[in-house]
């Protein structure tokens, strides 16, 4: 009997189209995230008190972190190309996987509390980092660590542009 097959993991022919973070799995998201960030704080800053970017309406609220969200989203675009490229999985689960965390983390982003929300994406991701490393995992699940990845990288980089503008 297989090792992993007692904690419900594949067995080594079923390895196909399942993934083993490391190291570079954790680090390129956030990579990839932080020029996200960047732009969205750019263009929030070009635009002030413009329609749904107005801080005066709710909407406007929740469409800050939605704005980083959806750059988020076209950045792991490519990264899920990569990804898919280097470990040789599923390019068309990774996409799915993305576009379906996008699409709840976009429902989440209309709370009107921003900062436990955003707690919570960077307090996920670490568990992430640390539990998924360990075993095999598939596309789809990578593709979720991945976006997460990226979100924390694009809200470190909007806060950095903030900063400095």
């Amino acid at each position: 009997m297989d090792e992993y097959s007692a904690e419900g993991f594949a067995s080594d022919a079923d390895k196909s189209n399942l993934v083993k973070g490391d190291l570079k799995s954790s680090i390129l998201p956030l990579i990839f995230g932080i020029p996200a960030g960047f732009l969205s704080s750019l263009i929030l800053s070009k635009f002030p008190e413009r329609g749904y970017f107005s801080t005066d309406y709710y909407i406007g609220q929740a469409f800050e972190l939605q704005l980083i969200i959806f750059f988020s989203f076209l950045c792991s675009i490519p990264l899920c190309y990569l990804e898919s490229k280097r470990f040789d999985i599923s390019f068309k689960d990774m996409i799915l996987g993305s576009t379906i965390c996008t699409f709840l983390c976009l429902l989440l982003a209309y709370g009107y509390i921003i900062l436990p929300l955003m707690l919570i994406f960077y307090l996920q991701w670490l568990w992430m980092c640390y539990f998924w490393q360990k075993k095999y995992i598939p596309a789809f699940r990578y593709s979720v660590w991945l976006l997460l990845g990226l979100l924390c990288g694009a809200i470190a980089g909007s806060i950095i542009a903030l900063s400095s503008l």
